[in-house]
């Protein structure tokens, strides 16, 4: 009897704490499903790619560069924004590879490469320019991107047929998806902007855009000749080429058709055949130019008791372009 007794107590202490827990988890539970979305995307990432501290979920590997900018006339004609007033405008760029592991190959198929680029306007204010080597991006929301990510979590190799991942595509076919082939350098890759901003004229004329940065040349490798290079070639031909000379990009607008459709601000544009392109940087030949320059390479992960090292942990983590005045 003393044993039943002492088991007996055990086990009403055992189903109080299995009721806390099922009250805590419950919690739990609901507090993930009124989490805003970026959060719910943040912790898909970690879930795909495992929790790496001191490093983002996305695009965990890459290294940061400075440099200047100078809008064109024609940019001028085409925003307000004091970004393409042609002033000479500092800036502070990162390029890195799209995976959230740190350690990832440069030369691993499969994953976008990509420039964030911060722009420090007069004043004290800063506007921020994302563009990746996906040509176009194979959903349109932040919440079907979520659901993306639960497919791909909820997919692991040996997944019964057809897995969630196939029928995710099979509910939501992209309307368009690029290639992702590797490039032999970082400076020899071109960059693509996700969403589309609209420009505002000084007149007040409206017009759609997306984003694209131009290398000077354009080299892709194959995955075989990739998988011979060092796991951090791209980052260390980097820092030799600007050792060299500044690396140069040509940023260009390319300008909605509206007759097209797709809407202005869809992250899935119109078909290539119908983009024209305006340059918005100058340089001596009147093209769309970006120089960059002085390598700041991340080497540690970053000390979450003392919080983010902007140099390692924030350029590049905004999805969007925010002017001083409310428009672009």
């Amino acid at each position: 009897m003393t044993i039943f007794e002492v088991t007996d107590s055990c086990v009403r202490r055992t189903t109080k704490s299995l009721v806390c827990a099922s009250l805590l988890l419950a919690s739990a539970a609901a507090t993930a499903d009124n989490a805003s979305v970026p959060t719910q995307i943040v912790d898909l990432a970690n879930k795909v790619d495992g929790v790496h501290p001191g490093f983002r979920a996305f695009h965990a590997k890459g290294v940061v560069v400075e440099g200047t900018f100078k809008g064109s006339a024609e940019a001028a004609q085409l925003s307000r924004a004091i970004l393409f007033n042609g002033s000479s405008i500092p800036v502070t760029a990162r390029f890195s590879d799209g995976s959230g592991m740190p350690s990832v190959p440069d030369g691993a198929p499969a994953m976008p490469r990509g420039i964030a680029i911060k722009y420090h306007l007069p004043g004290g204010t800063d506007t921020d320019m994302v563009t990746n080597s996906f040509k176009f991006f194979p959903v349109g929301t932040g919440e079907d991107f979520r659901d993306l990510l639960q497919a791909i979590v909820a997919s692991p190799p040996g997944a019964p047929k057809p897995t969630k991942l196939e029928q995710f595509f099979a509910s939501h076919p992209p309307k368009a998806i690029g290639s992702l082939p590797i490039p032999d350098s970082f400076a020899d890759e071109e960059y693509h902007g996700i969403d589309a901003f609209i420009f505002v004229s000084k007149s007040g004329q409206r017009q759609a855009v997306r984003y694209l940065l131009v290398p000077e040349k354009l080299v892709h490798v194959t995955p075989e000749e990739a998988a011979k290079q060092a796991p951090d070639f791209l980052f260390d031909d980097l820092a030799k080429r600007i050792a060299r000379k500044p690396v140069a990009f040509h940023l260009k607008a390319q300008l909605a058709e509206p007759q097209l459709g797709g809407g202005e601000e869809s992250a899935v544009p119109a078909h290539e055949t119908h983009r024209r392109y305006r340059a918005l940087r100058r340089s001596a030949a009147e093209r769309a130019r970006c120089r960059l320059w002085g390598l700041v390479r991340e080497a540690q992960p970053v000390d979450a008791g003392r919080g983010p090292d902007p140099k390692r942990t924030s350029y590049g983590s905004f999805f969007a372009f925010n002017d001083p005045d409310g428009s672009a």
